[in-house]
């Protein structure tokens, strides 16, 4: 599950070119077109007791507690990312294949507060074949939202994939090629903005021998490719934005974990504190404030017993937080709760493969159970994204592996239950 989902989720780690990522959803997949839908219910999984003995306790009183939230995705189906604007309105991606070879396609799926359905997404199409993945979603508005991820060209080179949400319908919307002159693979790992005349998607791109990362911009009219630092081999996996001039974006470079900063003008990199491991990514990074960013990512040799990395930003310096004494956590995506200083992780533990999740509340890190839809002698479940509404409220998804090596993609929700 970790280099199928994890890498179809965050290219950073092994380069965003469409084609090779569309490579290992071959058999991620599986038909929807003609399948009736599966509608997953609770599932056993790892202990659903986060903050009592028993949940739900007897008499009618509460508790916090993550379930398998019912949910239309077809069997053989993944969900990278999801981003909630209100409890009535949230949208998941990802992507299915329909048992074709090389025929991978767009999965996009939105909450209205009752229940998960479906929405038409389209996607490139290259002699009846697609080969097309959406790795994050970012909102503006309700009715200006963002997928993006990448697709396949017949000549084996992927590119950047674009979608937009105007309230009505989601549509592709065209990307620059990075080279005019000779093939570039290219794609995108995350997007996210401030305005709809400011929107950024950051990924990567690789020539013949190395990958750099890719930085783009939206200025309402069209996307640009915009001036990176000279990294010399790396990615970017994730960007916030909470300011036309601050912009945080996260990744690797050169076997290190990797920060950039926009400053209105500029990208530049931020020094981080050095961490004694082989080689280290950032996956995921969220703001709470300007002066309060988190990023969470791994140890990518798996050399180490607790591969987890989190890193805070104080205003003036990053700096490492140690969150758990639990060793084998991955860390796959992080958000922050709005109104509050409190943030979520999701990922998996490393031995097990159950999902993980963790939240940082009142100044500390806790690993809060959540649901292992395979909670058989194999288990192979991971989050791949979150968000949350409040501190009540918040969503993960990802995907689980049967032991027949069939996939589904997975929605939990975090939310109050009562006895």
């Amino acid at each position: 599950m970790r280099r199928v989902l994890q890498y179809w989720r965050r290219p950073a780690h092994l380069i965003v070119i469409s084609v090779a990522v569309c490579l290992l959803l071959i058999g991620l997949f599986g038909a929807w077109f003609g399948l009736p839908l599966l509608h997953l219910a609770h599932a056993n999984g790892r202990p659903l007791i986060p903050h009592t003995k028993t949940c739900p306790p007897p008499g009618g009183q509460q508790c916090l507690q993550w379930t398998v939230s019912s949910s239309p995705i077809v069997k053989n189906s993944g969900l990278s990312a999801v981003t909630t604007l209100s409890a009535t309105d949230a949208w998941a991606v990802g992507g299915y294949n329909n048992n074709m070879v090389n025929t991978n396609l767009t999965l996009i799926e939105h909450w209205n507060g009752a229940s998960w359905a479906v929405t038409p997404s389209p996607n490139v199409t290259f002699s009846g074949q697609s080969n097309d993945s959406l790795s994050a979603v970012g909102a503006i508005s309700s009715n200006d939202i963002w997928a993006v991820g990448s697709f396949g060209y017949p000549n084996g080179f992927g590119q950047a994939l674009a979608e937009h949400w105007n309230g009505a319908q989601w549509s592709v919307v065209n990307t620059p090629p990075v080279s005019s002159t000779v093939p570039v693979g290219n794609g995108f790992a995350s997007v996210a903005g401030v305005a709809s005349n400011d929107v950024w998607a950051v990924g990567s791109y690789r020539t013949s021998n190395a990958s750099q990362p890719l930085i783009e911009h939206w200025d309402g009219t069209q996307w640009s490719i915009v001036a990176n630092p000279n990294v010399v081999t790396g990615s970017l996996s994730s960007v916030v934005a909470l300011a036309s001039n601050n912009v945080w974006a996260v990744g690797f470079m050169q076997r290190q974990a990797l920060v950039e900063h926009w400053d209105g003008s500029t990208w530049s990199v931020i020094p981080t504190p050095h961490v004694p491991a082989d080689s280290y990514a950032f996956d995921s990074v969220a703001a709470v404030s300007a002066n309060d960013i988190w990023a969470v990512g791994t140890e990518i040799n798996n050399r180490l017993p607790d591969p987890q990395l989190i890193e805070q930003w104080n205003g003036t310096q990053w700096s490492v937080v140690n969150a758990s004494t639990q060793s084998g956590l991955v860390p796959l995506s992080v958000t922050s709760v709005p109104g509050t200083q409190e943030v979520w992780s999701a990922g998996y533990y490393d031995v097990g493969k159950y999902t993980l999740t963790q939240w940082y509340t009142q100044g500390s890190w806790q690993i809060v159970p959540s649901v292992s839809v395979d909670s058989g002698a194999a288990p192979n479940d991971e989050l791949n994204g979150i968000s949350a509404v409040s501190s009540t409220n918040v969503w993960a998804v990802g995907g689980v592996t049967y032991p027949d090596g069939t996939y589904q993609a997975v929605i939990e929700h975090f939310a109050p239950r009562y006895g």
